[in-house]
């Protein structure tokens, strides 16, 4: 009877868990999508090929990826594509039982007008697990305590990150925003769920990055002409 009374009660949590997330993630669609259509932007319930467009933090991890909440537009003449992405991990808790974890993130990818080398910029005071590169310093130690950068190659990295970008990135640490550049795309993420309204800064950072880029890198590394960007 204990047993059968056990079952019932995990049941009953589970069936409350399910109806919880049902509930919180229809009011999160509900709100990105307002939110889109007052901006003018498509939306989209999923595009599960986002999941795995990508390689390096956060993508690649755990098992169930998902990417719903899609909105697509432009910012600043520039074209993005954002959504909230998640994936879940097993592990053990303080009784050995096994816990289900599911992780959130919110992403922005903006276009870039031509390919450029992996360069990878996190804030140092949360640790994501970036691949590919290894880690060096810069100039400024300032930045240096604030962010974590890597890079495939250290000449891109130091052309790309100047003074200027330094200075904007400490003005703009509030947005709280880790970034990559990734052939055509200029990607950015941020842990757990962020108000629909978020997104306008975030996507205002990126679009600030992309016009630090000297036009000597665009014409070194991605043969474009700056003055067509």
């Amino acid at each position: 009877m204990e047993s059968v009374y056990g079952l019932f009660v995990i049941a009953a949590v589970y069936g409350l868990a399910t109806y919880i997330k049902h509930v919180r993630d229809s009011r999160r669609r509900a709100a990105v999508s307002a939110f889109a259509q007052s901006q003018g932007w498509a939306f989209a319930l999923a595009e599960p090929q986002l999941a795995d467009r990508w390689r390096g933090a956060p993508f690649g991890e755990g098992y169930e990826r998902e990417a719903n909440c899609v909105v697509t537009g432009e910012r600043n003449g520039r074209g993005f594509t954002a959504f909230d992405y998640t994936y879940v991990t097993r592990g053990s808790g303080k009784t050995g039982r096994l816990i289900r974890r599911r992780h959130h993130f919110g992403i922005v990818a903006m276009t870039l007008p031509g390919a450029l080398p992996w360069l990878t910029v996190e804030p140092q005071n949360r640790f994501i697990a970036a691949l590919g590169g290894a880690d060096f310093d810069l100039e400024s130690e300032r930045f240096n305590h604030n962010f974590r950068v890597r890079a495939d190659d250290e000449r891109f990295g130091y052309a790309v990150l100047h003074p200027q970008l330094m200075e904007l990135l400490l003005q703009r640490s509030e947005v709280d925003l880790a970034w990559r550049i990734h052939d055509y795309t200029l990607l950015g993420w941020s842990h757990g769920r962020r108000d629909p309204g978020e997104l306008i800064p975030r996507l205002d950072l990126l679009a600030a990055i992309v016009e630090q880029v000297p036009p000597f890198v665009w014409r070194d590394y991605a043969n474009v002409d700056p003055r067509q960007r």
